[in-house]
C-alpha cells in the first residue's frame, strides 16, 4: 500500500521538473540566436524617409516618357486614351451586360429549381419559371455572342493590345466555359 503513493508522488513531481528543465535548456540555447534575429529599429535602413527631404523626388507624370525601345509604351497619353475612349467604353459596357445576363440567368434557374424541388407554384406560374430560365438563357447567350464579335472587331480595327487584352482574356473565358457549359434542360 505504501508502494503505491510512492510512485505517484513520484510521477507527479517529475513531470512538471521535466517541463522545466526542457524550458531552460531550450532558452539558455536559442537564447543568443533569438536576440539576434530581432531588427534594430535605430538602424538607418529601417527608419521612415523624410518625405520633404531629397529622397522624396517623384516623377513628373505629365513628364517625357521613358525610351520605349520601339514597343509602345503601357503609360497612358491623352492621344491614345482620346482616340480608343468609345472603343472601351462599348467593351466595358458590353462586358457588363453579359456579367448581368450571366447573373439573371443563374437567379432564374435558382427559382425555378426551388419552385421544382418544392413542386409549388403549380400551373402557369411554373410554366413562367421555365420560361423566363429558357429566355434568360438566350438573352445571355446573344450578350456573349455580342461582346466576342465586338472583341474581333476592335482587335480587326488595330485597337491597341494594351487596351484590348483583359477583354479578349474574358472573351476567350467566354468560350471555355461555353464548351464546359452543361445547361440543364428545363422541362
Amino acid at each position: 500500500m505504501t508502494r503505491r503513493p510512492r510512485a505517484l508522488r513520484s510521477v507527479i513531481f517529475q513531470i512538471p521538473l521535466q517541463a522545466l528543465g526542457a524550458w531552460v535548456l531550450s532558452t539558455a540555447l536559442a537564447g543568443g540566436f533569438l536576440d539576434s534575429q530581432a531588427p534594430d529599429p535605430t538602424r538607418p535602413e529601417f527608419q521612415q524617409p523624410d518625405p520633404t527631404g531629397p529622397q522624396s523626388h517623384q516623377p513628373d507624370p505629365t513628364g517625357p516618357e521613358p525610351q520605349s525601345y520601339g514597343f509602345e509604351s503601357a503609360r497612358p497619353t491623352p492621344q491614345r486614351d482620346s482616340q480608343w475612349a468609345p472603343s472601351v467604353t462599348k467593351l466595358e459596357n458590353a462586358r457588363s451586360h453579359v456579367l448581368e445576363t450571366e447573373q439573371n440567368c443563374d437567379k432564374a434557374f435558382a427559382a425555378y429549381q426551388q419552385a421544382n424541388i418544392r413542386r409549388y407554384p403549380r400551373g402557369e406560374p411554373f410554366e413562367a419559371l421555365r420560361d423566363r430560365v429558357g429566355s434568360t438563357r438566350l438573352e445571355r447567350n446573344n450578350a456573349e455572342d455580342e461582346f466576342i464579335e465586338l472583341v474581333e472587331e476592335l482587335r480587326r480595327a488595330g485597337t491597341p493590345m494594351g487596351l484590348l487584352s483583359p477583354y479578349m482574356n474574358f472573351s476567350d473565358q467566354i468560350q471555355k466555359e461555353r464548351v464546359d457549359r452543361r445547361e440543364v434542360p428545363v422541362s
